[in-house]
């Protein structure tokens, strides 16, 4: 009978120990071990090792027990992190954080690819958000060997990178970033807007030029294909296309409000103040909807343009110079009268 009791005793006492374990393992693997009070994203620069990672300032701020990550990264042999983007939701398990690391699924960060004037300073953003930085992105998009694939020069590289917001993988290299762009430049030029282009008697490159001129001279979606229409009406006669912003490009100047003869009277490759044509390359990157306005332009006689009073952010076109000419008066005017200079 006392047997019988001890045996019962130790029954009791195993099932009670297992139970104990199956909880304490189901909490080490499936309790939320994260605490953090809301969805954040970390970043992991570069690829580290597991037990130097949980040394750092990231663990500590983002789990709760870090014994019971660190076993069930044992058992499940996560010896290292890859470098990128995670995003953390409020109450991960470790089953949940450790699968994320192994499996190495990072998350996409947005970069919005606009409002540059240089192959430099898509460097500078794509080095300031990815883990190559700035100088490895220049050295392989400037390299002869890169320039000589795509046929082209430094000055038209621009042309093969549509701006957008594109989701980059931290660990992009600059090779698949290229190739990226390049993918999007060729889906672009179909076989009929090279057509369109020849109709216009431009090449693919000089539609790039002209829209970003295009660009820099209106921010007005509507009025591009009116302006586009303009300068080609100069281009088709052999007239200088005097664009303000191709005589301020490369200075690294701040935002121009009135362009003066300092500006348009300085000698450059770029200044169409000088030359009769366009100029050697763009001077920003053109969206796709600067090139369709090119490649689509507004039939019209018009020849000259001036920015309309109020700065409402379109202009004021003329046939000839006299009318041009008041239209100026009334613009210039208004800049005397508001004391810009």
């Amino acid at each position: 009978m006392k047997l019988i009791r001890k045996y019962k005793y130790i029954f009791a006492l195993s099932l009670t120990l297992a139970g104990v374990a199956i909880c304490y393992l189901y909490q080490v693997v499936y309790g939320s071990n994260t605490i953090n009070k809301e969805k954040t994203s970390i970043l992991i620069e570069s690829d580290v090792p597991l037990e130097q990672w949980l040394d750092g300032h990231q663990a500590t701020a983002l789990l709760g027990n870090m014994s019971s990550f660190r076993l069930l990264s044992k058992w499940k042999k996560l010896d290292s992190i890859t470098a990128g983007y995670y995003t953390i939701d409020k109450d991960m398990s470790n089953n949940q954080l450790v699968n994320k690391f192994k499996g190495k699924l990072q998350d996409a960060v947005a970069i919005r690819l606009e409002n540059m004037d240089h192959i430099y300073a898509l460097c500078g953003r794509l080095g300031r958000k990815l883990k190559a930085d700035s100088a490895a992105f220049a050295d392989y998009l400037m390299a002869p060997s890169t320039l000589a694939t795509l046929q082209t020069d430094p000055l038209n590289l621009m042309g093969f990178i549509p701006p957008n917001t594109y989701n980059f993988y931290y660990n992009t290299t600059p090779a698949a970033f290229l190739e990226r762009m390049v993918k999007n430049y060729r889906i672009f030029w179909t076989p009929e807007k090279e057509q369109a282009a020849q109709k216009i008697g431009l090449t693919p490159k000089e539609v790039i030029i002209l829209a970003s001129i295009v660009k820099a001279e209106t921010s007005k979606n509507d009025e591009a294909p009116k302006i586009a229409g303009l300068y080609l009406n100069r281009l088709r006669i052999g007239m200088k296309l005097d664009s303000d912003p191709t005589a301020t490009y490369g200075k690294q100047l701040p935002h121009v409000d009135r362009v003066t003869s300092a500006h348009t009277s300085v000698a450059s490759p770029f200044n169409t103040y000088h030359f009769v044509g366009l100029p050697p390359g763009p001077i920003n990157f053109p969206e796709t909807v600067y090139l369709d306005a090119v490649l689509q332009p507004l039939t019209h006689s018009y020849l000259f343009m001036c920015a309309q009073p109020g700065q409402t952010g379109y202009h004021n076109f003329a046939k000839n110079l006299d009318e041009h000419s008041h239209n100026a008066a009334l613009y210039h005017r208004w800049l005397d009268a508001n004391r810009i200079r």
